[in-house]
């Protein structure tokens, strides 16, 4: 049996290792390259980014108060909506299926007027909007990819979450996002980097170490190969110089000790006879 000390390190464990890891980057990229195909060339998506009031107390006899035109608002707040082209294709003017009621934002609240409407990048085109009651329309137009158009709301009551009411786009799906959609691409970028790289450090940390090893032990078993064929040789070299001496003490021992030289010496036997 295999304990786990001597599995981890060896060259299954890391081949294991490896083929987990090549398996999920597999796995990962065909997974966004089935969203990429699925996903709309067209989408649209939006979120509530600010909802504050413009009075911290409504109490008349403060005797501060905010009016619009004739009008004094009872609470005033102001919501700021941000609506992004995020697909890979331009929405045009006649992706508005029901004029101006195809894109239409409820919140909540009486709409008393739409206070700034700006676009990102600013080269883009401006978007036009109506309001009636608590509803704010966006009126057909062309929304460029990753065009961001920024709407400050000046509403009349109590705190409401702005809600989508229509969407009628064509081939348009249009979402609720968070925070990070609308971030600059650079920074999303950035921050998937902050996340990638050291997983991928990690991984080229993980290769470098199974080929260091795999080096390291081909290197170990190849000095350990040489080291016994040098201990072998050496064996041999002594074994050589016994005989050797041996044969010289026989030549003297049948001179000056017969005797000595049958019983220690090895038998002489006539040489083989050479071929012609």
């Amino acid at each position: 049996m295999i304990s786990a000390e001597s599995y981890i390190g060896s060259n299954d464990f890391w081949n294991t290792v490896i083929t987990v890891i090549v398996t999920v980057l597999v796995a990962v990229s065909a997974a966004w390259a089935t969203l990429r195909s699925v996903n709309p060339r067209r989408r649209l998506i939006w979120r509530q980014h600010v909802n504050v009031t413009l009075l911290r107390d409504v109490n008349p006899a403060t005797a501060i108060s905010v009016t619009h035109g004739q009008s004094v608002l009872s609470e005033p707040r102001l919501v700021e909506l941000l609506i992004k082209n995020a697909g890979r294709r331009d929405v045009q003017s006649s992706d508005f299926v029901n004029a101006e009621n195809s894109l239409v934002f409820d919140f909540g609240v009486p709409v008393v007027s739409v206070l700034e409407s700006r676009v990102q990048p600013v080269t883009a085109a401006p978007i036009e909007t109506s309001h009636s009651g608590s509803e704010l329309r966006i009126h057909p137009g062309l929304i460029s990819k990753r065009q961001v158009l920024e709407l400050s709301v000046l509403v009349d009551g109590s705190e409401c979450d702005v809600a989508l009411r229509v969407a009628s786009m064509l081939e348009t799906p249009v979402k609720r996002a968070g925070q990070g959609d609308f971030e600059p691409t650079s920074k999303r970028l950035l921050r998937v980097g902050q996340i990638s790289i050291p997983v991928v450090l990690g991984v080229v940390t993980a290769l470098v170490l199974h080929f260091s090893t795999q080096t390291f032990n081909s290197t170990r078993e190849t000095l350990r190969k040489d080291k016994e064929s040098m201990r072998s040789a050496a064996k041999s070299l002594e074994a050589a110089g016994d005989q050797l001496i041996l044969l010289q003490n026989c030549r003297y021992w049948d001179v000056h000790d017969p005797e000595r030289a049958k019983k220690e010496c090895p038998e002489i036997k006539a040489p083989a006879s050479g071929r012609k």
